[in-house]
């Protein structure tokens, strides 16, 4: 069929016209053509013929399409390496070979909940293309012939990803994704596409972007949008003339200049207090407007219906609407938001906001809107009222956890609230409490008045646990605990635990995992969660830690992620410490979201001033072949080193696959547990014999993909991509017998003093048995012969002549020579000379690994 005729086809069967479109295999262009003229499509072809691909590059930039709507590419045409998840359609032409292979390369460049292939005159190969998907393993794959096609559909999301649906992450307020596809090394998907434009101000502190179905629903000042988050392209945008953001996640401080470089926007508690009023689902979007509920299609944004309430014996006039969450098919809404006297005395402020004038008061109308008198759940696609529950005090938004079919709450004023009217003399009509209903009847469960003090309220349905904890932080309102958490069983209220520390929130739960703001616990007993030593073995406090950041941490399976200066994550997976994704700031607002099987990372630093270098949005995977670093904030070690690796020259901290924590030498990224290590250098820098400073050796540092693995027991290549030069002389210490007074700092033993010249004598300890592992590769273009040099250990030479690029088989090649059976006591000393066939040669290292086997003799 004709080319225009061919390609309306492919769009009407498809109904996609918009997007980004693969076709495999160009032909001779005109369908190519007629899908860019028939479409809004952005369109990458592919052919084999290069000539064919130059020829047909100069046609379309002639008329006007190449490089706009059109680019094109020389490679297999089933194979070519597209990004995935980039295609909502696909166009193959041409023979189809029903290879698993192949359609597993044309399905990973597909887009998840979606995305479709048509496969032109495939149709008689139906049976063979529907097993080779099903050998090939291709989950949310279906194959269904269509006419003399055969069309491949995308369903559904990446298998092991997750959304996030709510504030903090879903209606239970767990702050955890369940998504397990995104996880250490992380590279970018894209970049670019969208502005801020459309965000609130990063100091107001609004709602997070919540992440379902592939779409990513982000809040402005008068609007709502939605992204798709595999290609950052906006879908559409929803404006209200009565979203009521004002006075809560923004205020008269607000300056519409965006890009004005004065403070712009004072810290507002915003979503910390009120929560987000909105929330997503895969078929409907429901924002709470200040006196309606609106339900959006969020595919397109259009309004499908509208929910009003009136408040008991109110008349008319709709109530007010405040927290909303999605469970199920039941929409759980909290009407008539509270505000407070003004009269009352002003208190103490004791986060150290902004919030006034006078930053050491904190207004009482500060707490207005962060709180409800009633909660009502109805169903979420007619607007029916089920029932709903009148509080006595109040229901704090951030109290509010529905989960395993039931809906917990604490019915209370906020704490300085209370304390407030008490001075003034006022009397609460009732005590605290801590309530448990069903979620579809609202029959109370269960309920306590004993201990109830929370502002907030996690659940974990795994394990059908309830914790009442507060949600002290950064930016939150005055008066939230973090020194008390308490564990109930959800099914009748039993407490399973009830423990007195220190904290901040929210508290994460992950698995059985409580997380907060630096350490964590065990979900079922409130135990503190421990871990190794890297160095020595010794059991300490599982904690982690952060440069500065302006928002709260929030978890997923894999990764916490929070600003860490610039935008940075703990890779919970490997235990590998904290890394900074580097080059741009995360918001205010916690924006790192992952869900979808990317980490989202819109842009929320509309107003912000700070000097970083990028400001985009941009989405991230997981790409095991980039190269990551990281700094480990662990207590100094004490006692005798049992594992050690040093990784010279290396940028920072890093975890091998077989759970080896490789320190940077000298430490350069950050804090870490960092062993003593002196050098003494075969020429010593002019500028550090003048000062007395500690040597340091000179570093390289590459590229691991430069790098060639010899054999499979070799260390990850980035362990040989960097290492030291000229060292004459190395010492390390294996034994401690205090903490070191500067933990993050390279620590010589002995300060302004020569190696081996210790300032004091430390008494002696009873060797012990080490295997000592060194590392090398020949980094430069050193032929065989050009480095030669010979290694000791302990004052006994082990390697005599050793020439790195002849015994690696060439340079940029790794090679380990392992020495087992090695005594040492407090020190290992390393020795480097030059062997006589090169007397000028620079020794080389780029590794040490110490591993204790044999305990000390008493």
């Amino acid at each position: 069929s004709p080319p225009n005729a061919r390609a309306e086809a492919i769009l009407d069967r498809s109904n996609i016209r918009d997007g980004y479109c693969i076709v495999r295999g160009a032909g001779d262009g005109r369908l190519i053509a007629a899908l860019a003229a028939d479409s809004d499509l952005t369109i990458m072809a592919v052919d084999a013929d290069a000539g064919k691909i130059q020829a047909l590059r100069r046609r379309l930039d002639d008329a006007g399409l190449y490089g706009t709507r059109i680019s094109l590419h020389v490679g297999d045409p089933l194979t070519f390496p597209f990004p995935p998840y980039l295609a909502a359609l696909t166009v193959i032409e041409g023979d189809i070979a029903a290879d698993p292979k192949a359609l597993a390369a044309v399905f990973n460049a597909m887009r998840p909940y979606g995305g479709i292939a048509v496969l032109a005159g495939a149709g008689e190969q139906l049976g063979p293309i529907g097993s080779a998907v099903k050998q090939a393993g291709l989950s949310g794959a279906r194959a269904e012939k269509y006419g003399n096609d055969v069309l491949l559909f995308r369903d559904g999301p990446p298998a092991g990803a997750a959304d996030w649906t709510h504030q903090f992450g879903d209606a239970a307020n767990t702050v955890c994704s369940k998504d397990e596809l995104v996880k250490a090394p992380l590279g970018v998907l894209w970049f670019g596409n969208n502005s801020n434009a459309d965000v609130l101000p990063r100091h107001g502190h609004g709602p997070s972007p919540q992440v379902v179905g592939g779409r990513m629903f982000i809040e402005g000042i008068d609007c709502l949008s939605a992204r798709d988050i595999y290609t950052g392209r906006v879908l559409w945008k929803q404006t209200f003339d009565d979203l009521a953001t004002f006075g809560t996640y923004y205020d008269e401080t607000h300056k519409p200049d965006a890009v004005d470089g004065k403070y712009n926007q004072r810290h507002l508690p915003g979503a910390n207090a009120r929560g987000a009023n909105f929330v997503a689902a895969s078929d409907a979007v429901y924002v709470a407007l200040e006196r309606a509920c609106v339900k959006l299609d969020p595919a397109t944004g259009r309004t499908v219906a509208q929910f009003e309430l009136p408040p008991p014996g109110s008349g008319q006039r709709p109530a007010t609407w405040g927290y909303v969450a999605v469970h199920e098919d039941l929409l759980i809404a909290t009407l008539d938001m509270m505000t407070f006297p003004r009269e009352l005395k002003a208190l103490p402020n004791g986060n150290g906001g902004d919030d006034d004038e006078d930053s050491s008061v904190t207004p009482f109308y500060r707490y207005d809107n962060s709180c409800s008198r009633r909660v009502v759940v109805m169903n979420r696609h007619t607007g029916k009222v089920l029932w709903s529950y009148d509080s006595e005090l109040g229901l704090r938004h951030s109290a509010i956890a529905v989960g395993g079919g039931k809906l917990f709450c604490i019915d209370m004023l906020p704490g300085a609230m209370q304390d407030a009217m008490r001075r003034e003399g006022g009397l609460l009509p009732a005590g605290p409490t801590l309530i448990a209903m069903d979620v579809r009847t609202g029959k109370r469960l269960w309920s306590t008045q004993q201990h109830v003090f929370g502002s907030w309220l996690g659940y974990s349905a795994e394990h059908d646990v309830l914790v009442q904890a507060g949600r002290k932080s950064r930016d939150m309102l005055w008066g939230e605990t973090g020194d008390w958490m308490i564990a109930y069983a959800g099914k009748d209220g039993r407490t399973l635990w009830n423990e007195s520390f220190r904290y901040e929130g929210p508290v994460m739960l992950n698995g059985r995992t409580i997380i907060t703001q630096g350490e964590a616990y065990d979900l079922l007993t409130g135990e503190p969660k421990m871990r190794p030593h890297p160095l020595t073995g010794e059991p300490i406090r599982w904690q982690y830690g952060r440069k500065y950041g302006c928002n709260t941490v929030i978890a997923s399976r894999n990764l916490l992620t929070f600003r860490s200066a610039a935008a940075g994550y703990y890779d919970l997976l490997g235990d590998g410490g904290t890394s900074n994704l580097g080059g741009f700031k995360s918001g205010c607002t916690s924006n790192l979201i992952v869900a979808g099987g990317l980490l989202n990372a819109p842009d929320y630093t509309r107003t912000c001033s700070c000097s970083y270098q990028n400001q985009t949005s941009l989405a991230m995977i997981h790409m095991p072949d980039l190269e990551t670093w990281s700094f480990n904030q662990l207590p100094p070690p004490v006692g005798r080193v049992r594992r050690l690796a040093l990784n010279l020259g290396a940028p920072g901290d890093r975890v091998a696959p077989d759970g080896t924590l490789w320190l940077d030498c000298p430490s350069v990224g950050g804090p870490s547990p960092d062993p003593t290590v002196k050098f003494e250098l075969a020429s010593p820098p002019e500028s550090s014999v003048k000062k007395r400073s500690p040597a340091k050796p000179k570093i390289f540092r590459r590229h691991s993909a430069q790098v060639q693995r010899v054999g499979p027991a070799d260390p990850p290549a980035w362990v040989v991509a960097s290492g030291a030069l000229g060292i004459r002389k190395m010492a390390i210490s294996l034994y401690y017998d205090k903490p070191q007074d500067e933990p993050d700092k390279l620590a010589p033993a002995a300060d302004d003093d020569e190696l081996g010249e210790p300032q004091e004598s430390l008494p002696p300890v009873p060797p012990a048995t080490y295997t000592v592992r060194l590392h090398f590769a020949e980094m430069e273009d050193r032929a065989p012969g050009e480095r030669v040099f010979n290694v000791s250990i302990q004052g006994k030479q082990v390697l005599t002549d050793f020439d790195v690029a002849k015994e690696a088989g060439g340079p940029r090649r790794s090679i380990v020579r392992e020495f087992a059976g090695i005594a040492i006591g407090r020190e290992l000393t390393l020795e480097f000379s030059p062997s006589a066939s090169a007397p000028n040669c620079e020794s080389l290292l780029c590794g040490v690994e110490v591993r204790l086997t044999g305990e000390a003799a008493e």
